[in-house]
């Protein structure tokens, strides 16, 4: 099967396929014997390498796993984290190459090598309008990042850069950066509503008379509050003595800021004019 002659006693061969090789000898009388030798040539290992993406994010890890062999050895590389016999734990931080030399049944040995490309993470930051609100209040929280194009995600599925909305509870505030490499960054913030007090109790709309006074006092559902008339006076009562129609107004604020407003009309009556009349003013006695 081999076309190749050569007269040496020795020769090199290098077969790319199994093949026959014929060797005849001839000694001193001019006899002639021959002898054959197979030479079986396997094929090298073809090692084929599994991973999820070849394009990765940076800080990401990923499992790299390799078959095509029976023996697998992982060359050195600071950016495995961790090798088993087929498979090994890698988080590259620039583009990085891995290489495995693999070893079939036949003890044959091939190397082979995967190259990843490692792309930025973007950093993102939120910026809200206050970290303290009223229930009712309209928030706004901006989420930014330092890469361009990159999608905002909150938690409620909305996708703008400037959220917002009426709150009215405490909640966090999730946002995902995703640059368009699938990259992803998260930040987070908590925001504490609180409820806003409520007047329970306030003097109903009263009518005095001229040069009466009265007493105005309102309760609230919450205990420590700041209370202020619209007079200026800090309390959560009131004594007033109108001379007209006046209408005055409670404010009750929480150590945050949160209020709640009543008002209270009073009006004035004037007196009733008195006149005495009489058929005279000089009487006898027994008239």
């Amino acid at each position: 099967n081999n076309t190749n002659f050569s007269t040496q006693a020795q020769v090199k061969v290098n077969p790319i396929q199994t093949s026959t090789f014929l060797l005849k000898g001839t000694d001193s009388n001019a006899c002639i014997n021959s002898d054959t030798i197979e030479i079986v040539v396997y094929n090298l290992p073809v090692l084929t390498f599994t991973t999820l993406d070849t394009n990765v994010c940076l800080g990401d890890t990923n499992f790299l796993n390799v078959s095509g062999a029976v023996q697998y050895q992982w060359l050195n590389n600071p950016a495995i984290l961790n090798s088993t016999h087929d498979s090994a734990l890698i988080s590259p931080v620039n583009q990085q190459t891995y290489s495995v030399i693999g070893i079939d049944s036949n003890f044959c040995i091939d190397t082979s090598s995967i190259s990843f490309v490692v792309n930025a993470k973007p950093q993102i930051g939120l910026y809200p309008t206050d970290t303290f609100m009223c229930a009712g209040d309209n928030f706004s929280i901006l989420g930014m990042s330092n890469m361009n194009p990159t999608t905002i995600v909150w938690n409620q599925n909305d996708t703008v850069n400037l959220l917002s909305e009426q709150v009215s509870n405490s909640k966090w505030y999730v946002a995902e950066g995703i640059n368009e490499y699938g990259c992803v960054d998260l930040d987070s913030f908590y925001l504490t509503v609180n409820p806003i007090p409520q007047i329970t109790y306030f003097q109903a709309d009263t009518i005095i008379c001229a040069n009466d006074s009265i007493v105005l006092f309102g309760k609230s559902n919450l205990s420590y509050l700041d209370c202020s008339w619209c007079t200026g006076q800090k309390s959560d009562s009131l004594f007033v003595k109108p001379t007209i129609p006046t209408i005055y107004t409670l404010i009750m604020k929480d150590s945050i800021g949160c209020s709640d407003t009543a008002s209270v009309y009073v009006d004035v009556q004037s007196l009733p004019t008195v006149q005495i009349s009489s058929n005279g003013n000089h009487f006898c006695d027994g008239d």
